[in-house]
């Protein structure tokens, strides 16, 4: 049974080794997709772990990271800190994103924000889509083997190349769909929040 951390938290895997080999987890859904995953990187930062993000869609939003953190009786200087952002606006920034994190040392928990949005680009013929998309695929298949924590945030709804969601969705062994009632999400799933 978790016990209630200081700060209010009740992160049930904090227990996990950051060696347990994980399967990535997928959040879908409306609205409340962000809010799930800005939980699960307040929940990172909370266990002393460095989450990195990797914003695709322009979604990571800092005053909903302070806003947890005062509801939870944190100073949000030290969360907002404890995180760090990388915004990228191409398939290829997003690829060369996850190899770049891939090459770095074992860290915190790498968290992926719409990356669909940078495949639904109009000015991105289909054959870069797909070529992208699948190296995309593949870096998550080489999270999930080295045992890395990753968790992708997607809306339910793609607006072009809805097959690419069907792509994403085979590729990820966890699958959530955020609701704005379901608090806290964490309950739900197997995922490992790395601690340092």
């Amino acid at each position: 049974m978790p016990q209630d951390r200081p700060g209010g938290f009740r992160p049930a895997f904090a227990g996990i080794s950051r060696q347990t080999v994980s399967d990535p987890l997928l959040i879908t859904g409306d609205s409340s997709v962000m809010a799930a995953a800005h939980q699960a990187l307040a929940l990172a930062a909370r266990g002393g772990a460095t989450p990195l993000v990797v914003d695709a869609g322009m979604s990571f939003d800092p005053y909903r990271l302070a806003a947890l953190a005062r509801k939870h009786h944190m100073p949000p200087e030290a969360l907002l800190r404890a995180v760090r952002v990388m915004r990228v606006m191409t398939a290829l920034q997003l690829v060369e994103a996850l190899l770049w994190i891939a090459r770095q040392p074992p860290g915190g928990m790498v968290a992926v924000l719409r990356p669909q949005a940078v495949f639904g680009d109009p000015d991105l013929d289909e054959g870069d889509a797909n070529h992208y998309h699948r190296r995309f695929i593949k870096a998550i298949h080489w999270f999930a083997r080295h045992g890395r924590p990753l968790l992708v945030a997607e809306h339910s709804t793609a607006r072009r190349r809805p097959f690419l969601n069907h792509q994403l969705h085979a590729a990820i062994g966890q699958h959530v769909t955020a609701t704005p009632t379901q608090e806290p999400l964490w309950e739900k799933v197997s995922f490992p929040i790395p601690r340092q």
